[in-house]
Formats: structure tokens, C-alpha cells, sequence
């Protein structure tokens, strides 16, 4: 009695990898490409949390076609990575979560109005000066 070693042929994956130069793109031409990608580069792009609060003024045809169009499965992936990024500027969670929430909720166009603009790390540095 023997033992026989199974063995399988396997391939690696090849990835291709596309940078992308984000900063080429201007808010307008972004919300002119009006899809997903496009709402997470917008957000990208942002160096502060009170340019989060400016993207109110995107076209409501954009935040339309977002919620009537994008699958739920994706609202889900792009909420995490808003997340992502809004944590990156120092966005309390609690603003983070109301985000977050109304992607989730397909209410684009209400993301973006009841965000108050401030850096908790920046005011918590200036407060203990």
C-alpha cells in the first residue's frame, strides 16, 4: 500500500497595474466621467475636511444618477472606502458613520449637507496650546 501525491498544475495571476494621475483630473472633468470611480477620486482628492463640505455643490444629475444606478453591493465597497479616506482627514467618526450612512441609503445628494467642516486632531493640537 502506497501513497500516491496528487499534484496540481497552478498559473500565477498576472496583474496589470494602470496608474492613474488623479491630480490631471479636475472636479469637473470627474463628475463629468458620472460614475462610482469618479466619487471616490473626487473624494481623493480633497486635502482638508472643509473641501469635503464645497462637493455640495455637485450637479444634482450626478448624485441622481449615483443612487438610481449604482448596485448595492457597490454602495457598500464605496462607503468603506469613503470612510477610508475621510478618516484620513480627520473626520470625526460620528460624521463619518452619517456619511457613510447616507451612501448606504442611496441619499447622495444629502451626503454632503449636513457635514460640518472641522479636523478633530487639528482643533484637539490648538485647544492644548
Amino acid at each position: 500500500m502506497g501513497y500516491r501525491i496528487l499534484t496540481q498544475k497552478t498559473t500565477l495571476p498576472s496583474f496589470n497595474y494602470l496608474v492613474v494621475p488623479l491630480n490631471k483630473y479636475s472636479k469637473k472633468d470627474l463628475i463629468e466621467k458620472n460614475d462610482e470611480l469618479s466619487l471616490i477620486f473626487l473624494i481623493n482628492q480633497l486635502q482638508n475636511s472643509s473641501e469635503f463640505h464645497a462637493l455640495k455643490d455637485i450637479p444634482k444629475e450626478y448624485t441622481e444618477h449615483l443612487t438610481e444606478n449604482t448596485p448595492d453591493y457597490l454602495l457598500k465597497i464605496i462607503g468603506k472606502v469613503i470612510a477610508v479616506l475621510l478618516h484620513k482627514l480627520n473626520i470625526p467618526d460620528e460624521e463619518v458613520y452619517e456619511v457613510t450612512d447616507q451612501i448606504t441609503r442611496r441619499k447622495f445628494s444629502m451626503m454632503f449637507d449636513n457635514f460640518q467642516a472641522y479636523d478633530v486632531q487639528e482643533t484637539r493640537r490648538v485647544s492644548r496650546e
